[in-house]
């Protein structure tokens, strides 16, 4: 049976993180999804209910506690909605057997135990930091910026001469190269001549470790209507779900270090920056405020604790600035995450304190604005 259109219906949301996993194979990788929905019946009954989409379910090998409805057209992820609610619409009692939830859990276990594997392998696969850093310099080699992103990354407060040493290159859709690169760095295809970014068209943001090397890109899209960052990986190319990542051999992702010298600006601040993302802000943070500036994809510095830890005792500094953007004192979610780095930052012995104007650091115009709090 297929799964008609609802009533009503919201967008749809990812399960990504831990706490938040997806019920039917149990993954937190962000790749399954779930939206509000409706059943409607011909009799006008209505029943509220979450499908979820559920890419490892493609197929109907999931929880057998979840009703199985059909692949979405692509195939890539089977629909489900809990088998209660499946139950009350239809006025049955149908539960799935012990047999059936034993088999799922042993598939699960199986898959889980796979999945470790895979990720064991591939971070033994997993290119050195020196290595990164020749293929990355080879890819921006054969790139250029062109105008629409020169004059996007200028409107934003960057100089000519700061663009070109932080080294933002332009990429359009399933970017080609000249020459063939190390198809082990994350993002290159298979044989090394094309970038992994599909569709996606915009800015590539090199990452830089503390001693300078770039070690993964990420990509600021050109349609604003759509995700706007995005990590360069050859995971996201059909058929290498084991491809290279952004992830060092030690399993975190990268954090990016923007030192104000190398862009043409005298560090008059010895305390270390902490800006969210890792394109603009970090970078105009440390040329703005004269400070090195340490930057996270999302935030998530604590995702990566031996690189931030590594980084802050090679810059040396007592008291950590922590950067809010204007929107985040209203928003929850955010301000638990400033929270918990503030008191692990504590832990680990230094004095961090957050600093608030109303706006994002990178637009900010007045210095002054900006206050402890």
């Amino acid at each position: 049976m297929i799964l008609k259109d609802s009533v009503s219906r919201s967008k749809f949301n990812t399960y990504r993180g831990l706490g938040n996993t997806c019920p039917v194979c149990s993954s937190h990788s962000g790749k399954c999804k779930w939206q509000n929905y409706e059943l409607s019946a011909q009799n006008g009954k209505i029943t509220p209910t979450i499908k979820t989409l559920c890419m490892t379910g493609a197929g109907g090998y999931g929880n057998p506690d979840y009703h199985y409805f059909n692949d979405t057209r692509d195939g890539q992820w089977g629909v489900y909605i809990p088998l209660t609610d499946w139950n009350e619409h239809r006025g049955e009692n149908y539960q799935a057997t012990p047999a059936e939830k034993e088999e799922w859990v042993k598939n699960q276990q199986l898959q889980r135990q796979a999945l470790l594997e895979a990720e064991n392998q591939r971070r033994a696969e997993s290119l050195p930091t020196h290595e990164r850093n020749i293929a990355a310099r080879n890819i921006l080699a054969q790139l250029s910026l062109n105008e629409i992103d020169r004059q996007d990354l200028i409107r934003r407060g960057f100089t000519r001469q700061q663009i070109e040493e932080i080294g933002f290159v332009s990429v359009e859709k399933f970017q080609r190269l000249k020459e063939p690169v190390n198809p082990r760095f994350p993002g290159v295809n298979i044989q090394g001549n094309r970038l992994s970014n599909g569709s996606m068209a915009g800015i590539l943001i090199p990452i830089y470790t503390v001693t300078g090397e770039i070690v993964a890109f990420q990509i600021r899209n050109r349609e604003q209507s759509k995700s706007r960052y995005r990590w360069l990986s050859s995971t996201w190319e059909k058929g290498r779900d084991n491809g290279a990542s952004p992830s060092l051999p030690n399993g975190e992702n990268p954090l990016t270090f923007s030192y104000p010298q190398l862009l043409g600006v005298v560090p008059v601040i010895r305390s270390i920056g902490f800006a969210e993302g890792t394109g603009a802000k970090p970078n105009l943070a440390a040329t703005k405020m004269g400070q090195q500036v340490i930057g996270a994809a999302g935030g998530q510095w604590l995702s990566s604790p031996e690189l931030l830890k590594d980084g802050l005792e090679r810059w040396r500094a007592d008291v950590i600035d922590l950067y809010l953007d204007g929107e985040d004192i209203h928003k929850p979610q955010v301000i638990r995450r400033w929270v918990k780095l503030y008191h692990q930052l504590l832990e680990w012995g230094y004095k961090p304190r957050f600093m608030y104007s109303g706006r994002d650091i990178d637009e900010l115009e007045d210095l002054s604005l900006l206050r402890p709090i």
